[in-house]
């Protein structure tokens, strides 16, 4: 078993002043971003007669354009009913809409994401996130896949540095904003249910968040609540030819001479045949947590907390064969070969062989806990803000494996029969005497 553990603390306080006439002006205004679930209510507040006021998904694009505007560098965004309107299994597959922003997929699910083809920096709430890569190896890649997109309004990736941000990143940074309490103003409850059915794995697959908000206290304090839980269970069936092509030897002449020893008697034969199936079960947990005060219209706290865990349990079976095939006398062990017109074996029984089915179990555990607390004050020109967050991240890797072979003593026959490179070939298993082999019951 191998475990991984990665820490990062940090303390940030800054003090800049805003205003049209400084030069140390350098940070650009705040855009003030509505949420898409309070999109209606903001709009039946402020529209007076006469005025178009636009909501829904037109707002939320309206909104990323605007802070795309208005920022000091280079940036693109996406807001909350951009992701909540599509059927995301995890934050990256939302962040690769952006722009010049890559997605490596793992069995089809988004999992480290790149921008403009090089590594990135992930930030939660403007926070460096650990991660401890993949399969227990450490690297700066953030694995997306822990994530669930429905926890997060908005997602920054600035593709050009300023001194606010965290320094390391090659292609840009990418900021995950979870929603915040007081953004609100009516207490919302929402809850969502979906399933996807899987034909190949023949499983139904369920997936469900939870996101609950409302103010307290004088309506100066807020909290936010969300909720995550998903399972996947994918299968993916694979044949390889592991060893590549071997040159074998022929009793009779072939007309090849691959070897150059000066004798035609040689074909290409496949080496080391493997039939591997996979199944993942994936499931994903998580709890997002944010408790907002704001007791003036110049002070404002957040206290904030993520928590994922992903569970990839991996299930193989490999079935293989040709592995090392025997010759007598330095001729191949083969019956009936059939050669096709470029010297390649397409048919024929190897004889002598070795048949290896094995089991294999691999629990991939990863857990991740990100959190601060944030101050901000405003006054005039002047802001000053302080912010302390603490993220950790582990995991957990473990491989068993189980592994049966045919006896010496009891040789395998191996009919072998290519299909071309359309379908894998056909193989048929008998032992001494041209009996079927039945690999279960030995």
């Amino acid at each position: 078993m191998k475990k991984v553990s990665k820490v990062s603390l940090a303390i940030a306080v800054s003090a800049i002043a805003m205003g049209a006439s400084s030069a140390l002006a350098q940070d650009a205004p705040a855009v003030a971003q509505v949420p898409a679930g309070d999109a209606s209510e903001t709009a039946e507040g402020d529209q007076s007669e006469g005025d178009i006021v636009v909501t829904g998904v037109r707002r939320s694009l309206s909104d990323a354009i605007e802070l795309k505007r208005q920022a000091p560098n280079f940036v693109d965004a996406i807001s909350a009913q951009d992701i909540g309107k599509l059927p995301d299994t995890n934050i990256a597959e939302s962040v690769q809409r952006i722009t010049g922003v890559q997605v490596n997929r793992d069995a089809g699910e988004g999992r480290g994401v790149n921008v403009r083809g090089l590594n990135a920096n992930t930030l939660i709430n403007g926070r460096v996130a650990a991660s401890t890569g993949q399969l227990g190896q450490v690297t700066r890649d953030f694995d997306f896949r822990s994530l669930a997109a429905d926890f997060f309004q908005t997602v920054e990736v600035s593709k050009s540095p300023t001194a606010s941000l965290p320094e390391g990143a090659l292609g840009g940074t990418i900021n995950l904003i979870t929603r915040k309490p007081l953004d609100f103003r009516d207490p919302i409850l929402s809850l969502g249910l979906e399933g996807t059915y899987a034909s190949l794995a023949r499983e139904f697959d369920p997936r469900a968040s939870l996101f609950v908000t409302d103010r307290l206290l004088g309506e100066s304090v807020g909290f936010a609540l969300s909720l995550s839980y998903a399972r996947r269970r994918l299968r993916q069936d694979s044949f390889f030819n592991n060893g590549g092509l071997a040159i074998g030897t022929a009793a009779a002449d072939t007309g090849f001479d691959f070897d150059q020893d000066g004798v035609a008697n040689n074909f290409l034969r496949p080496n080391d045949f493997r039939f591997v199936t996979q199944n993942d079960t994936r499931t994903r947990y998580g709890a997002d947590l944010t408790l907002q005060w704001r007791p003036s219209d110049k002070l404002d706290i957040r206290l904030d907390g993520t928590a994922t865990r992903f569970e990839n349990v991996i299930r193989d079976n490999v079935f293989r064969t040709l592995a090392g095939v025997g010759s007598t006398g330095g001729v191949t062990n083969v019956l009936n070969p059939v050669i096709s017109s470029n010297g390649i074996l397409t048919s024929g029984t190897f004889t002598g062989q070795n048949a290896q089915p094995d089991g294999r179990y691999q629990p991939d555990i990863s857990t991740t806990v990100t959190g601060g607390l944030n101050a901000t004050w405003t006054s005039g020109a002047w802001k000053v803000e302080g912010d302390i967050s603490y993220s950790k991240a582990t995991s957990e890797f473990e491989s068993f494996f189980l592994r049966f072979q045919s006896l010496a003593s009891i040789p395998v026959n191996v009919t072998y029969q290519s299909n071309g490179n359309a379908a894998p070939p056909n193989l048929i298993l008998t032992d001494g005497q041209g009996q079927s082999l039945d690999l279960l019951r030995p």
